[in-house]
């Protein structure tokens, strides 16, 4: 089996809002699978394909059953002797027609039959090949599934880790507006600053105060959109991981090489052109005869009331042969055939269209990612710039060389920046799960 595609590192940040264990990416990964809604059904599906791939559900294999039968009639009969009694009465002559008013009649049967069909043009042989693909398609769209939770899981735990980060970098930035304030009402107290600044501060602490609260609301939002999206019943909030290591890709043209083989949708596509082949052979076998052999063993009793004989029984075996050749059908197998073929092109171009299609994801993905790497370096540099501002404005401001609005400048743009750099390092993560997506490099099984 593949490799699942990331590989989790445990942060030890938490928050003492939570006071929990970290609920790490491959935990969550891990309970999709197994409580998630859609996966459940789908493996059900699964369960009821395969247990379908049998000789008996192709009819190859012989029909028994017991049967039994019982009938009674009265009616009216006018019987006239054939030849046969003339012989048995040794006078030549046939004797006069006989009427019978309100006879009773009774028939009872019962038997042991079988009926095997010995040749059907090879349509046995091609509907139990057709239950085989039916129950490769039902895996590969179970592994489609997984695959596609797997992805959105990753989504939703990115999501809400993201908005994690950001009330992580919000608080460090409302604490350092606090204690810009309190500095600011120090001075304001001894008359050091004049009002202006001191009610700029407040005002910055105010509106710090308001957008940690309405991150909070967000995370805890997205929080429930991925428990749900796991499928489970526990709500309890649990800190998630800050930092997620990818695993090392593969070069381009190994993963595009890999693309048509491992895409779930395009092996789909495959076994539907298998499927519609094998619909195009069983249609032209239409036109080709059938030879069906049928056995009975059983016992049979009739009694009427009156008539030639008053009971009859049999006992035995019977059994023959029963040949049928389509000799014209109104157009019907010419229909199928045309239908079956039209079918079959039809499933070519949808494999064709979805290969184009897929391939075009992966490109724009994988531009996309490199794109993020390149900015993700150019950020990291970025931050160690304005971390530095930062330090020097913040000790200039501790010696009143630097207003608050300056010391609130330099703080923005240090917040800003460890903001860039946390959303491109969880945008690495979910294009690099795209990826691993495209290319079926997700496993169901860890």
């Amino acid at each position: 089996m593949k490799r699942l595609l990331v590989c989790t590192v445990i942060c030890l940040t938490t928050y003492p809002v939570f006071g929990q264990v970290i609920l790490s990416l491959n935990e969550a990964l891990q309970a999709a699978l197994e409580y998630n809604h859609n996966v459940r059904v789908q493996r059900i599906e699964q369960e009821v394909v395969d247990k379908q791939v049998t000789r008996g559900q192709a009819g190859q294999l012989p029909v028994v059953s017991l049967n039994g039968d019982f009938s009674g009639s009265r009616s009216d009969q006018e019987l006239t002797p054939g030849t046969l009694f003339s012989s048995m009465t040794g006078s030549g002559a046939s004797p006069g027609t006989f009427r019978f008013d309100g006879v009773n009649a009774t028939t009872l049967s019962a038997g042991l039959g079988a009926q095997w069909v010995l040749y059907d043009a090879g349509k046995g042989r091609l509907r139990y090949e057709t239950l085989e693909r039916g129950s490769r398609v039902a895996g590969l769209q179970l592994q489609m599934e997984m695959e596609r939770t797997l992805l959105s899981v990753v989504r939703h735990y990115v999501q809400a880790a993201s908005l994690q980060k950001r009330l992580s970098i919000q608080s460090l930035a409302l604490e350092q507006s606090r204690d810009r304030y309190r500095v600011m009402e120090a001075r304001r107290s001894y008359g050091q600053t004049n009002e202006q600044q001191y009610l700029q501060a407040l005002a910055d602490l105010k509106s710090d105060s308001t957008d940690y609260r309405e991150l909070e609301l967000q995370f805890r939002s997205a929080y429930r959109e991925l428990h749900t999206e796991i499928g489970w019943e526990d709500r309890e909030f649990r800190p998630l991981e800050e930092s997620i290591q990818t695993d090392v890709l593969p070069p381009y043209e190994e993963l595009l090489a890999s693309l048509e083989e491992g895409n779930s949708t395009l092996s789909v596509r495959e076994e539907r052109i298998e499927q519609a082949r094998i619909g195009r052979e069983m249609s032209r076998s239409g036109f080709l005869p059938t030879v069906t052999a049928s056995a009975r063993y059983g016992y049979q009793h009739q009694y009427a009331s009156d008539g030639l004989f008053e009971s009859q029984e049999q006992l035995g075996l019977t059994g023959g042969l029963s040949l049928q050749i389509p000799l014209f059908s109104g157009g019907r197998n010419r229909t199928e055939v045309q239908r079956a073929k039209a079918t079959l092109r039809q499933e070519r171009i949808r494999y064709e269209g979805s290969r184009q299609e897929i391939r075009m994801q992966f490109e724009n993905t994988w531009n996309r990612l490199e794109h993020l790497r390149r900015q993700y370096r150019s950020e990291q540099e970025n931050l160690q710039v304005y971390e530095r501002n930062y330090e020097r404005a913040q000790d200039a401001f501790s010696r009143g060389l630097l207003t608050g609005v300056e010391l609130r400048s330099a703080q923005l743009s240090l917040q800003q920046a460890r903001l860039r750099l946390s959303e491109i390092s969880f945008g690495i993560v979910q294009t690099t799960a795209t990826i691993h997506y495209l290319t079926g490099r997700f496993s169901p099984n860890f």
